[in-house]
């Protein structure tokens, strides 16, 4: 499954709080290299198959994370970040995927907070270029086929790289999401977008 339909959802639903990210700077302790592609419930593998947005009302900055957006925005094909991944399927709950994953040198600009405009993405310069360790995690991946489970669905990544900045210099990227879920309400929805 594409993590494209996660950066969909922020675009619609900017709730941030005065918080701070609770992201942690160590490199997740899971490691995909020599894992065999299927052991009993567990399912591991790689592909293209990155594309995220985190919107910070309070910086004013969005990160566009393993997209070109304005390739995409051209109408172009643009290739999604290359993402490692492991997905637990229990033939108990087949419909309840709980997933992790796993990224590096993903493809990073940031904005000015416009939302998805490409009018403006198109026309208009980033604030800066360059590339992210990404890493992330999803208790339900299938909740939104699933509505009227009994559940809820957490799931966020967290972003940390360097980008080259358009004015001159470079900065420390920190940048994710943490959402919640039910199936009808977004319960809680924290992004963040902060250039050190």
């Amino acid at each position: 499954m594409r993590y494209l339909r996660i950066a969909l959802l922020p675009l619609l639903l900017v709730a941030c709080t005065d918080r701070g990210p609770v992201a942690p700077d160590v490199v997740p302790s899971f490691d995909f290299a020599n894992a065999p592609a299927v052991s009993g419930v567990v399912v591991r593998g790689s592909g293209e198959e990155l594309g995220l947005l985190a919107l910070d009302e309070k910086t004013g900055l969005m990160a566009f994370i393993g997209v070109d957006i304005v390739t995409t925005c051209a109408g172009g094909d643009a290739a999604l970040g290359l993402i490692h991944w492991q997905r637990h399927e229990a033939p108990t709950n087949p419909e309840r995927i709980h997933s992790v994953y796993a990224g590096t040198d993903v493809p990073v600009t940031v904005w000015p907070a416009f939302g998805l405009d490409c009018a403006r993405l198109t026309t208009e310069t980033p604030l800066g270029v360059g590339t992210v360790r990404v890493h992330g995690t999803d208790n339900d991946e299938l909740r939104w086929l699933y509505p009227d489970q009994n559940n809820v669905n957490a799931f966020g990544f967290f972003a940390k790289g360097e980008v080259e900045l358009t004015a001159g210099g470079s900065a420390r990227l920190d940048a994710g999401y943490r959402i919640v879920w039910d199936g009808y309400e977004f319960i809680s929805n924290h992004q963040w977008v902060r250039l050190k």
